[in-house]
């Protein structure tokens, strides 16, 4: 049987690295020929990811296969960002293009892959319930200017700003040591949005 070609693949992984942006994940692509992407990350931090896939399980149903990126072409260390099962559409796990990018030290740390893998985890899945704007900065309200924002139920000091489907940034109530900024820190994601294509400011 032959292998599908990862640049007829490579779209089905592009939606997946684009579906991580809209989640708010702070990281620029670039596709490349033969279904590689250079991911990259604001320090500097870069590295290229291959699109490749593996079979389905036996619970699967036949002809399922799973599109994976990955740090090397050939590799046992593939990472499923979508399943492909026929007749039906891609079901997409942008949480999981953290975990392939992950590869990378330079792009995400383990505690960063960690943090960010179970924010849009829990984001897709819907483990998340709405917050009040009182629980978050007014300057970074007024920054953002959403139009929704959800808490994490599964971790309750991150929140995500949302306007329509996209989130526009991320906060967190934990202030990391040293900062002494006690209102907590955040990001902003207008910038990796545009670069994406999914917004046009």
């Amino acid at each position: 049987m032959s292998q599908p070609d990862p640049e007829q693949l490579a779209p089905v992984a592009e939606e997946a690295i684009k579906s991580a942006i809209r989640l708010g994940l702070p990281i620029y692509y670039k596709r490349l020929v033969r279904g590689a992407f250079l991911l990259r990350r604001d320090n500097g931090g870069k590295g290229v990811l291959f699109t490749s896939t593996i079979p389905g399980t036996d619970e699967d149903p036949p002809g399922t296969i799973y599109v994976t990126l990955a740090s090397e072409p050939v590799t046992v260390w593939k990472v499923p960002v979508a399943r492909l099962e026929p007749g039906r559409e891609p079901q997409l796990y942008p949480h999981k293009v953290v975990t392939a990018a992950a590869q990378y030290p330079v792009l995400f740390s383990t505690h960063e892959a960690d943090v960010w893998h179970r924010r849009l985890q829990d984001l897709h899945t819907g483990r998340v319930e709405e917050a009040d704007p009182s629980e978050v900065p007014e300057e970074l309200l007024e920054e953002t200017r959403p139009t929704q924002i959800l808490r994490l139920v599964d971790i309750p000091s991150d929140y995500a700003l949302l306007r329509g489907s996209l989130v526009v940034a991320w906060y967190t109530r934990i202030t990391p040591p040293g900062i002494g900024e006690p209102q907590g820190t955040w990001i902003t994601t207008f910038k990796y949005l545009k670069a994406a294509g999914l917004i046009d400011e």
